[in-house]
C-alpha cells in the first residue's frame, strides 16, 4: 500500500507461493519480504540493506545469525531490533509448554533481554560475548554509540524512587504493580495491599507506562 515491492513469506503459505516469493527476492523482482525467521536463514544475499527482526531472538546466537544477513558486501546495513518483555515471556511458556525450557536456554534468554535492554556499545558487549576483546570504547554504529538514545534529566533521582518503590513494596512484586504504584494507579491490587497510602505512590504520574517499564528494563540490564 506504500507503494514499496514487499512480499510475504510464512507457514501458512502454499508450498509453491513460498518458493515464489523467494525465488522473487532473490532474483531482486522485489525488495523487502515480510517474513519468519526461517525465511532469514536460507538467505545467502550480498547485498541486503535491511534487517528487522520485529521480536525478540532467544539468545544472542539467534541475533548474531539474523542481524548479520545485512551487509555481507561490506557496505553500511541497518538491523533494527522491536522487542518487548513480553516477547521473552513468550518464548519462556512457548518452550514450557513443549518441555524445552533448560536452565541454560533460561540463561540465554536472561543474556538476550539483558542486552536489549541494556544502555552502552551493543557492539562491545556482543563482541565481549563471544569471547572476543574489543578494543574501542565505542563502535559508532549502534544507537548508544550514535547518540539515539534519549537521556532523561536526573539518572539518580529517578533511580532512587523506583528502588524506593520496590523497597516499600517489601520487595515481593513485579514490574507492572511497581509501575501502578509509581504512576499513582488506584488499581484492585494496589488498593488492597494499601499501596495507595506509600510515600512512593504517584511519585512517577507523570512517565507512561512503557516509559517507567523500560526504566526498570534498563536498571534490571
Amino acid at each position: 500500500d506504500e507503494g514499496h515491492r514487499a512480499l510475504p513469506y510464512h507457514a501458512g503459505l502454499a508450498d509453491d507461493e513460498r518458493h515464489r516469493n523467494q525465488d522473487a527476492f532473490v532474483n531482486e523482482d522485489v525488495d523487502i519480504v515480510v517474513a519468519t525467521v526461517a525465511f532469514g536463514m536460507g538467505i545467502d544475499g550480498w547485498d541486503v540493506r535491511f534487517v528487522v527482526p520485529a521480536g525478540a531472538p532467544q539468545s544472542h546466537e539467534h541475533y548474531q545469525q539474523e542481524s548479520g544477513r545485512a551487509g555481507r558486501d561490506g557496505h553500511e546495513a541497518e538491523c533494527v531490533l522491536i522487542t518487548s518483555a513480553a516477547d521473552f515471556l513468550k518464548w519462556r511458556v512457548m518452550l514450557e509448554r513443549s518441555g524445552e525450557l533448560t536452565e541454560e536456554r533460561r540463561s540465554l534468554m536472561r543474556d538476550m533481554e539483558r542486552y536489549a535492554a541494556r544502555v552502552g556499545c551493543r557492539h562491545r558487549h556482543i563482541i565481549g560475548y563471544f569471547g572476543e576483546s574489543y578494543d574501542r570504547d565505542r563502535c559508532d554504529a549502534c544507537d548508544y554509540c550514535l547518540g539515539e538514545l534519549e537521556a532523561i534529566g536526573d539518572a539518580v533521582v529517578l533511580t532512587r524512587k523506583i528502588l524506593s518503590c520496590v523497597a516499600r513494596v517489601g520487595q515481593r512484586f513485579g514490574i507492572a504493580h511497581v509501575t501502578n504504584v509509581l504512576r499513582g494507579s488506584e488499581s484492585e491490587q494496589v488498593s488492597a495491599r494499601g499501596h495507595a497510602a506509600l510515600s512512593t505512590f504517584g511519585l512517577l504520574r507523570d512517565c507512561t507506562v512503557d516509559e517507567i517499564r523500560g526504566y526498570i528494563d534498563q536498571l534490571i540490564a
